[in-house]
């Protein structure tokens, strides 16, 4: 009698638990079994800009506070050698001033820059014209990607946190620096130093970076970022040898996703920001999703029994 009871009771656990999974199901246009939770990646785009001022230190606390599996970050060269956190290659005069409050001159770009006068921007004092819930942090300078690492290394959450650095590279203004074996090298050597190769994904638009990561450390996990359009992503595979493709969003197809998986590469789309967008991302079957507002993606996917 006793062993029937437990034997009831087990069975009517299960089935609670099959109901309630069901009933996700019936609610949302997505339906994946809850085995599944934690397989999708979540990457704070320049740490959590719709939160906090982008590829600042107070965006990578912010995203390391709330959970987020990778911080995704910009990285180009001073003109002193210095890598540095930034994603436009013209300081941003609508985000960023000087510590005293005045504007740089417009079109200065950050490569003709020394840090010495690259620390004096104030990029947390003015808020994202697309981002009404960013909350500013006054006084927050532009980081070096050294001093990212020693936040990551530092950060009890962060112990398991990766890292995807984009390589800013546009051949057209770039120099010596930014030469795509000369910034990839850079960043592996730092990565080595602090102890988080193996944690970092180094990505780019320019593939002759991804390209040269390879062959520089060939260990290292690299990103092809696609164009807001839809090359041959198997070629690009091919080409580059990219463990990790990360194409616009609005080109994302099952059948894509698909085919790309068949060869062994991940897919992980930029920039959703929408429950609508990560609902069609989770339906193609992507491996991670790369947002500006962490915090919501992972009270979704939590929502959806996927964390």
């Amino acid at each position: 009698m006793i062993m029937r009871a437990r034997f009831n009771l087990l069975a009517s656990v299960v089935i609670a638990a099959q109901v309630t999974f069901a009933a996700v199901c019936i609610l949302s246009t997505v339906c994946i079994d809850a085995s599944l939770a934690n397989a999708m990646e979540v990457l704070g785009h320049r740490g959590a800009r719709a939160s906090r001022p982008e590829n600042t230190i107070p965006a990578f606390s912010f995203a390391i506070e709330h959970g987020v599996d990778t911080i995704e970050l910009d990285v180009q060269v001073s003109k002193d050698g210095h890598l540095i956190v930034a994603h436009d290659l013209q300081v941003p005069t609508a985000l960023c001033q000087r510590q005293d409050g005045r504007t740089l001159a417009e079109g200065t770009r950050f490569q003709d820059l020394a840090l010495e006068v690259i620390r004096d921007l104030d990029c947390g004092s003015r808020k994202h014209q697309d981002f009404p819930m960013q909350q500013t942090v006054p006084k927050t300078s532009i980081p070096t990607l050294a001093e990212v690492f020693a936040l990551v290394n530092s950060t009890p959450k962060a112990k398991h946190i990766r890292l995807q650095i984009e390589a800013k590279t546009v051949p057209r203004y770039a120099n010596e620096l930014h030469a795509p074996e000369t910034i990839s090298k850079a960043i592996g050597d730092l990565a080595q130093k602090y102890g988080l190769i193996d944690r970092i994904v180094i990505q780019s638009f320019d593939h002759r970076v991804v390209v040269a990561a390879k062959k520089i450390l060939p260990s290292i996990r690299t990103a092809a970022l696609l164009a807001p359009n839809f090359p041959d992503w198997l070629s690009v595979i091919k080409s580059t040898h990219a463990d990790v493709l990360s194409p616009h969003l609005d080109w994302v197809t099952k059948e894509a996703v698909a085919a790309a998986h068949k060869i062994g590469t991940k897919v992980v789309p930029y920039t959703a920001n929408t429950e609508a967008d990560w609902e069609y991302l989770i339906s193609c079957g992507v491996d991670g999703i790369i947002t500006d507002d962490p915090k919501a993606l992972l009270s979704f996917l939590r929502s959806r029994r996927l964390r």
